[in-house]
């Protein structure tokens, strides 16, 4: 929970594909939430780019984050 991590995910069995977009929801507090005072203390951003090429694709994720990355055919 205290460092980040690489991820890697093959992807060739999937066919060809395009890295689309990635987006993340990281606040360094693990008890951090949204009020009525600050709505918008924890949203969703643009990750941190990755690198996709021939079907395999890693990136340096944030520790403490939630993350979805969109692949398209």
């Amino acid at each position: 929970m205290a460092e980040d991590y690489s991820l890697s995910i093959d992807m060739r069995s999937f066919g060809d594909l395009t890295f689309d977009e990635h987006f993340m929801m990281h606040h360094d507090d693990v008890k951090a939430v949204n009020t009525a005072d600050n709505p918008n203390n924890i949203v969703p951003v643009k990750g941190p780019v990755g690198v996709f090429e021939a079907g395999q694709f890693s990136a340096k994720i944030p520790a403490l984050s939630w993350n979805v990355l969109r692949f398209k055919k």
